[in-house]
């Protein structure tokens, strides 16, 4: 059987469950985690921000980018940097509790993954 390939609901679970540490992550961490081509990456990011799914780090205002860096364990430079949100968060952990058993996953066209990061 050859190669699945995945389905926008599979990327965009996978997106969801690595930033969900709550960690600020780095667009190339993301990408190499996902394996989601760069642009269509890009793309799914930029509409998540629109929607307060995520935030980016070039959307922060200075005051609260010196914040951040005191608790955070890595220097954050660049501003491909994004964090999920609240709203986010929440959102992901109703997809991964209520709406992943094999049933829905057939009707989003999603793999039939053993774990969130499959």
């Amino acid at each position: 059987m050859g190669k699945v390939n995945q389905t926008s609901a599979d990327r965009n679970y996978k997106i969801l469950a690595f930033l969900s540490s709550g960690q600020w992550e780095i667009l190339g961490n993301i990408h190499t985690y996902t394996g989601i081509n760069e642009t269509r990456l890009k793309e799914t990011l930029s509409v998540w921000k629109k929607r307060d799914i995520i935030k980016s780090w070039e959307d922060l205002t200075e005051p609260e980018k010196k914040e951040v860096e005191r608790s955070q364990t890595k220097e954050m430079r660049g501003k491909n940097y994004y964090q999920i949100t609240y709203k986010g968060r929440q959102k992901f952990e109703k997809i991964r509790d209520s709406c992943l058993d094999s049933d829905i996953r057939v009707i989003l066209g999603m793999r039939h993954a053993k774990d969130e990061n499959d």
